[in-house]
């Protein structure tokens, strides 16, 4: 099934055409929109709505158990239909020699949409990548190579899971790189020009890697504060009495991709829920007070249910201590795995 999660949001916003909480039927006549790419499986893991009303949701598809993976971009109308002014049929999608994949999309002020995600390389390392989509649904040309830039750490792998549009018509990408160490990944940030060539007026040579605790840590999200401060948000892993455990792994940068040394005190703080529990941050938002909320899911090491996990930050990195217990909540739903992918301030 393609666009599951447009669909819901699709939902949510058209509930005067059905009773609250049940599906649309003013949305392609029964709530559901699919996309067919039969014989191929097809997965939708980001999606958006433009000011306009229309959904756009990007992914990937490619033949049952296969990695050359296409990169796939898919508009919708308001109404759940396919919106064919976008590349003919509403579809995009984008293949390279042995694959890549998209894990995010946005949507810059000039209405052309970016996704971020990464190249495989048969024998080789992913690329970090992202393309941008002209508003009819054709790739834009003018960035990067035919509408793609890519980021190659070296000799080692990088993948983007969150892409943001920036300041002067730039391009952020987020996610993480080994580089750091064949065992273990580092959160990366780059950003790209308008013409998608890296912007050597950031981090170092465009990017900067972080290492938070020593261990794996990966970025699955970005939030631009209000001040032009840059947040990434995921996973970090730590070792505590010999045992290694995961944990919300928050990172702040100043506007040029440099630390925030008033965040935490270095520019970086990590989140455990319980005592050796295993924590990952999936989405976040800046609240309208400026305070930060990244939320997750939390489970012991020793084997359980996912719980859903929300944290909340004061500007200065500290946990909010009038949020919940300590700045921290968890919330066991039906007693099975919770995963919070998402998270709104109504």
């Amino acid at each position: 099934m393609w666009l599951r999660a447009s669909v819901m949001l699709a939902a949510s916003n058209m509930v005067a055409a059905s009773p609250a909480g049940t599906l649309d039927a003013g949305f392609n006549g029964d709530g559901v929109a699919l996309a067919g790419f039969n014989p191929w499986d097809a997965s939708a893991l980001a999606v958006l709505q433009q000011p306009d009303g229309k959904i756009v949701s990007a992914g990937y598809a490619a033949p049952s158990g296969s990695e050359n993976k296409k990169m796939v971009v898919v508009r919708y109308n308001s109404n759940g239909t396919l919106d064919t002014s976008f590349n003919g049929i509403g579809v995009l999608s984008v293949n390279m020699s042995d694959g890549i994949r998209a894990a995010a999309v946005a949507q810059q002020t000039d209405g052309k949409l970016l996704t971020a995600g990464w190249v495989r390389q048969v024998g080789s390392n992913d690329v970090l990548a992202v393309a941008r989509v002209k508003t009819n649904g054709t790739l834009d040309s003018s960035f990067g190579s035919g509408g793609v830039a890519m980021a190659d750490a070296g000799s080692a792998s990088a993948r983007a899971y969150a892409v943001a549009a920036h300041s002067g018509g730039s391009v952020l990408a987020a996610g993480c790189t080994n580089k750091g160490g064949a065992a273990r990944d580092d959160f990366m940030l780059v950003s790209f020009n308008s013409s998608g060539v890296l912007d050597n007026n950031f981090g170092s040579g465009g990017g900067t890697l972080t290492d938070i605790g020593g261990g794996t840590d990966c970025a699955y999200g970005i939030i631009k504060q209000k001040d032009g401060k840059l947040v990434l948000f995921g996973e970090s892993s730590i070792v505590r009495d010999n045992i290694a455990s995961r944990d919300f792994g928050v990172v702040r940068y100043n506007s040029n991709g440099t630390l925030d040394k008033s965040f935490s005190g270095d520019g970086k703080t990590n989140t455990e829920f319980r005592t050796n529990d295993d924590a990952v941050a999936r989405a976040g938002i800046q609240q309208k007070d400026g305070k930060l909320v990244i939320v997750g899911s939390s489970a012991p090491l020793s084997g359980g249910n996912r719980d859903f996990a929300i944290a909340r930050y004061l500007a200065n990195g500290s946990l909010d201590g009038s949020f919940g217990s300590g700045g921290k909540v968890r919330t066991d739903i039906a007693g099975t795995n919770d995963v919070a992918t998402g998270v709104i301030q109504q």
